[in-house]
């Protein structure tokens, strides 16, 4: 018989709830994308990282910007210049939120 771990809350809906409670608050934001999702196993996911602490800690990153950070990324990792991040990468971004 295979047994499932058992459940790190008490009750079933918790995280639910934090999801219903944060939409309605307006706190639920999808991770940022240019042409694909932060998120995934590419090397962006560093941008999708510091999207993600500056959202959970904006104290400890005030002037954090989703803009800078990927045009700086762009030029630092693949050699584009600001000229052609602008024309290229800055129209598909999605900064989720």
């Amino acid at each position: 018989m295979i047994r499932r771990p058992p459940r790190s809350t008490q009750s079933r809906s918790s995280a639910a709830s934090d999801v219903y409670k944060r939409q309605q608050e307006d706190r639920l934001s999808a991770f940022p994308k240019d042409y694909i999702s932060w998120d995934q196993s590419d090397a962006r996911w560093i941008l999708g990282l510091q999207w993600l602490a500056a959202q959970i800690y904006p104290q400890a990153f005030p002037n954090y910007e989703v803009t800078t950070s990927a045009r700086d990324f762009f030029q630092q990792w693949y050699g584009l210049d600001a000229t052609k991040f602008d024309q290229y990468i800055a129209p598909r971004l999605e900064t989720g939120s």
